[in-house]
Parts: structure tokens; C-alpha cells; sequence
């Protein structure tokens, strides 16, 4: 039972176990497995001290949650993965009050922005995090499990120690919780719907398709956000490292993704295997995206293209950064029962009137796949080489499996339907706000 749990805890591998079984026995599967593991099915600690205390959160490797680690890569022999910490976000009394003190402190009602969310994080990171101790059968128990950079949901039960600059937890209990409740522990300040500090302009951008086609695009402000998801969220992992982003430009956003009868009109051609004018185009390849941005671009003199994975999420978030719980997208969610997707503008769109953003289907942004990065950035962008065939495009938008607003995946820029069922691809453009300079004549 223990090498089934570890074989399907990977990001891809349990969504790939879901697809088969459904989301609901994997959760069991995981629930049991980890049961088995821990020990949770048989006599439970006879008697817990005095001054245990129950810490319910997200574990992971401490590697996973430094700014600055002496290991760069995933070197699972350093020391910073030989660590596992825990970011409460509910427990017992203590706990609890920590946890509503620290939120009441830095958690404004009119949401976060950048400068605010990263106080937040600093504080629970201070106040609430704590490194699992090995000093126990169940803490051993815990170390014994080669543990990877994503988030795991449990309710440790133990007592709290300091050391060395950190706060220690000596477990005498572990029990997993199920991703599906997690969402219960979160304060109730973070389920409110994100309200934009700044609405977009009243004047759309309608890019010409053709005579009789439009596309419609709305133009979002400049702003700064905190891009990622917190570490007391699950589910998480570690592509999403939360970092300041500086956007010191507005541009415009298509209000939905790009729809089968748009590409058609200005491709002549359809790659999509569900075949609908109204659903979005599946599976374009990435050298036909370019192609299909440098004809709107003439066609509008406007510079078309697809907009970066930093402007996407800042667009998904409307701007703010509060944390991207999925329980926030559950009016937004345009999929549907085995990986298809309702026609567009089926669903309310977000709060800047962008529609589909949480969808079953991945969409393409402008960057290759890499791991969010640990510093601050500004206009970050990291251009793919669209010529390799084998080249990788960062995606966004999947809302399946309890993925958060800030969930993102590295997928193949050529898709091959036969070859990649892990979710369809497809996206949606950017436009930059000031139009291209007018051609100088000869």
C-alpha cells in the first residue's frame, strides 16, 4: 500500500488516476493509503499530553517555501529537502486564534493587493509555520515518505517546541485531510469574491476578424500583485511560488478564448476534434497561434499575441492579490464531465468580465514552462522556441482536481490529441494598448 500511495501522489499522476477512476475514489484511494501508511486505522495514542495541541494545514518540504535556497535544484539529498514543515491555517484552540489574529491584522476587508498579501504571507510564515520533528514514531513515520514540493493536506496532533530560530512540532498523530475539505479551514474573509481595486476601461477594443466578425477585448490597468498561491493553501505545488510582479503596462484581453468559428475565419482550416463554432479551438499548434496573431496584427495595426502567463494570472485575479481559492471560480467554471468545456460565455465571466478563465481545458500563454521564480519581477516574460517541435508552453486555467487560480502546467506547444489527453489546449489573445507606429512610405 505504501509504494501505490507514493506512485499516485504526483500532480500528473493523480490527475491522471482521476480521469480513470474519478475524482471522489481517488480521494478515498488517497485517504486510505495514507491511513494505511500512518497508521490511522489501528489503536490510536492512548493518552496525549497536557499540552498537545492539533495543527491542521498544508505540509511540504521546506525547500519548496524558502526565498533563497542553498539547493537550487531539486536535490532531494540537501538538507532543505530533508525538512518538513507545516502551514497551519486551523487546530485547537491556540491555533486557531493565531490563525484568526494574524488574518484580522493583515487581511484588510477590501481584499489585498501586492505590498499587503506579502505581509500576510511574511506573518503566517513567522507566526504559523512550523518544521516537523523526527523525534517521534509518527514523525518518523512522516520522514519515511520521500515527500515532493506539492502541498499535502493533514491534522497533526502533538506538542510544540522551539529551536533554533523555528517553531518544532513533535507528532504523535498524523491524519490526512481530505482535499475536498480543506476549503472548510480557511477563514471566511477568504472566500469573499475578489473585488478589483480598478476597473478596467469602459471602451472595448474590437479587433476585426472580418467584415462581419469581431473580436472583443478589454483593456486592463497596469498594477502590481502577488503572483502564486500562499502556502497555507491546498491544493499547491511548486511551480507557483509566491512572488511580486510589476505589470507597468495596460493592454487588452479577449473577453474569451479564441472560438472555432474565429480561427476558421482567419485560418481556413479547424484542428479541433469537438467540433462546435462556439467552443473554443482545440489543440492548435503553437507555429499556427503565431501565424494566426500576425494576421490580426495587420489586419488591425495593433500588435496581437498571446498574452504572458504574469498578465493572465493578474487578469484571472482581477488585479488583486487575495489567494486564489478555487471555491471563488465555482460561477465561472465552464467545464464539463470528462474534459470538455461548454461553449463560451455559458458561465458569468470574472469581476473584469472575463469569461472561461477557469475551464477544464488548458490555455496557451506567451511564456515556455518554468517554475515561478523566488525574487521579485517586472514585465516578466520567457519567450518558448515555438521551431522545436518538442518545446514546452506554460498553460492556465484548469480549475479540475481543486487547482487554484494560480495553478499552472508545462504543455506540449504542438499538441498531438492520439499522444496528449492529459486536457486540450487552446487560448486566448492579447493585445497591446498603444496601436503599431503607421508604415513610413519608401
Amino acid at each position: 500500500m505504501k509504494a501505490f500511495t507514493m506512485a499516485i501522489t504526483p500532480k500528473r499522476g493523480g490527475e491522471m488516476l482521476a480521469k480513470a477512476c474519478g475524482a471522489a475514489v481517488v480521494a478515498g484511494l488517497m485517504a486510505l493509503c495514507w491511513a494505511s501508511v500512518y497508521g490511522q486505522t489501528g489503536a490510536e495514542v492512548a493518552a496525549a499530553p497536557k499540552d498537545e495541541v492539533t495543527i491542521t494545514g498544508s505540509l511540504m518540504c521546506d525547500w519548496a517555501t524558502l526565498p533563497s535556497p542553498k539547493s537550487k535544484d531539486f536535490d532531494y539529498t540537501s538538507p532543505e529537502h530533508g525538512l518538513l514543515v507545516i502551514y497551519a491555517i486551523d487546530g485547537s484552540p491556540e491555533i486557531r486564534s493565531e490563525v484568526e489574529k494574524v488574518t484580522a491584522e493583515y487581511y484588510p476587508d477590501k481584499g489585498l493587493d501586492g505590498d499587503e498579501a506579502q505581509k500576510l504571507l511574511d506573518q503566517w510564515t513567522a507566526r504559523l509555520k512550523y518544521t516537523i520533528s523526527k523525534d517521534s514514531p509518527a514523525g518518523e513515520e512522516l520522514y519515511k515518505r520521500r515527500h515532493s514540493e506539492q502541498s499535502f493536506a493533514f491534522t497533526l496532533a502533538g506538542v510544540i517546541s522551539e529551536k533554533d530560530g523555528k517553531k518544532w512540532i513533535t507528532v504523535s498523530k498524523a491524519t490526512p485531510v481530505d482535499t475536498d475539505k480543506y476549503a472548510e479551514f480557511y477563514p471566511r474573509k477568504m472566500h469573499t469574491p475578489d473585488k478589483p481595486f480598478v476597473m478596467p476601461d469602459k471602451e472595448p477594443l474590437l479587433l476585426k476578424v472580418t467584415d462581419t466578425l469581431t473580436l472583443k477585448c478589454i483593456k486592463l490597468p497596469a498594477g502590481k500583485y502577488l503572483e502564486g498561491s500562499f502556502f497555507f493553501m491546498h491544493q499547491r505545488f511548486v511551480e507557483e511560488y509566491p512572488h511580486m510582479v510589476t505589470l507597468t503596462r495596460p493592454f487588452y484581453l479577449a473577453e474569451i478564448p479564441v472560438t472555432q468559428e474565429v480561427w476558421e475565419a482567419v485560418m481556413g482550416n479547424n484542428p479541433s476534434t469537438h467540433k462546435d463554432p462556439k467552443l473554443p479551438v482545440e489543440n492548435p499548434q503553437c507555429l499556427d497561434i503565431q501565424k494566426f496573431c500576425r494576421i490580426l496584427s495587420e489586419k488591425n495595426g495593433r500588435k496581437v499575441r498571446l498574452p504572458t502567463d504574469a498578465e493572465w494570472e493578474y487578469a484571472n485575479r482581477t488585479g488583486t492579490s487575495n489567494p486564489p481559492l478555487v471555491e471563488k471560480y465555482q460561477t465561472q467554471y465552464c467545464g464539463l464531465p470528462g474534459r470538455m468545456v461548454l461553449p463560451v460565455k455559458s458561465k458569468q465571466p470574472n469581476a473584469w468580465g472575463l469569461y472561461d478563465m477557469a475551464s477544464a481545458w488548458w490555455e496557451f500563454v506567451a511564456d515556455k514552462g518554468f517554475y515561478n521564480p523566488r525574487t521579485p519581477q517586472v514585465d516578466p516574460f520567457y519567450p518558448p522556441n515555438c521551431a522545436d517541435p518538442r518545446h514546452q508552453h506554460r498553460g492556465r486555467g484548469l480549475w479540475q482536481y481543486n487547482h487554484s487560480g494560480a495553478n499552472v502546467e508545462f504543455m506540449p506547444g504542438n499538441p498531438d490529441p492520439p499522444k496528449n489527453m492529459y486536457a486540450s489546449e487552446t487560448f486566448r489573445v492579447a493585445a497591446d494598448a498603444e496601436p503599431l507606429p503607421a508604415a513610413q512610405p519608401k
